[in-house]
């Protein structure tokens, strides 16, 4: 960053994309620019008065802190929220695993929706994007007073996500030594003591080569019995369902069927099953494993 440069960011005027609200609230977030030093203008002599430039300008080049991906030279599959992630993981502000985490969870799909890679058809929903563009004042022809108030309603409301976000990635990180200890046993089930986030961090510490097949976890109405899934890319699969016999069934019909005092529910899915008790439902997984044994 040169230092004969003003610290801020220039983002262009007019209506806005997720992208570079999403790349501003990065750089709030790591400290770099304040939320008044964030300036909206086409502009080149603007450009050259602040240390950041941000969706505007034809430039991509990380050294002077310049951030478009419009130009033709530019072949890349980032946008300017893309762009200024991997700036801040190559300046230390995100290490690898949160950078990988926030790819996953908005960045890559931010980057693709502006890119034209996929949209609402596709995805027969409104996405993120969809979002923010939904900020943008209705009337054509906004003033650019009310379109400047519509931008920094949109960074308020895509900020305080991300920071829900952040918040999410480090007590998932808090959790994952508990989720550590219960797959150092090698078994089929892995049970815990207490509510914690581990999908992610079973994966994240090797998961898809542990051999278990379910997890057990308390849950506010008792305790869960849930199959783990293949991948975490595969998080609808599993590695074992459910007998199929349990599925859609509840309350003293679940119970009976299942022969498990206490039980409670059986997903039709076949992929969670509620016990009163933990005990229940470690029983659960037991007879789940046993019944895939004599399927064989």
């Amino acid at each position: 960053m040169s230092l004969d440069k003003k610290t801020g960011v220039v983002v262009h005027d007019g209506p806005f994309h997720a992208d570079e609200i999403i790349a501003c609230v990065q750089l709030f977030y790591a400290g770099l620019i304040k939320k008044n030093e964030i300036h909206r203008s086409r502009d080149p002599e603007v450009f050259a008065k602040y240390q950041f430039v941000v969706d505007v300008g034809a430039v991509y080049d990380e050294k002077n802190c310049m951030f478009d991906h419009h130009q033709s030279s530019y072949m890349g599959e980032l946008s300017s929220a893309g762009m200024v992630a991997k700036f801040l993981l190559h300046k230390g502000f995100y290490d690898p695993s949160l950078y990988k985490y926030l790819l996953l969870e908005l960045i890559n799909h931010v980057d693709a929706f502006d890119n034209g890679r996929v949209s609402r058809e596709v995805l027969n929903t409104p996405t993120f994007s969809h979002v923010i563009e939904n900020f943008v004042p209705v009337q054509e022809g906004a003033s650019k007073e009310e379109m400047n108030k519509a931008f920094f309603l949109a960074f308020d409301f895509a900020h305080g996500h991300f920071i829900r976000l952040i918040q999410r990635y480090e007590y998932r990180q808090r959790c994952k030594e508990v989720v550590k200890k219960a797959m150092d046993d090698p078994g089929e089930i892995l049970v815990f003591d207490e509510m914690v986030p581990w999908l992610e961090n079973f994966f994240e510490l090797g998961g898809e080569k542990h051999s278990a097949k379910y997890i057990v976890m308390p849950v506010p109405n008792g305790w869960k019995l849930r199959v783990i899934p293949k991948t975490y890319e595969e998080r609808m699969g599993a590695r074992l369902d459910l007998p199929k016999h349990w599925g859609g069934l509840s309350d003293h019909e679940f119970e009976t069927n299942c022969g498990i005092r206490g039980g409670k529910f059986c997903h039709k899915g076949l992929f969670i099953a509620i016990f009163s008790t933990k005990e229940g439902a470690i029983e659960g997984a037991k007879k789940s494993l046993n019944y895939h044994l004599h399927q064989k």
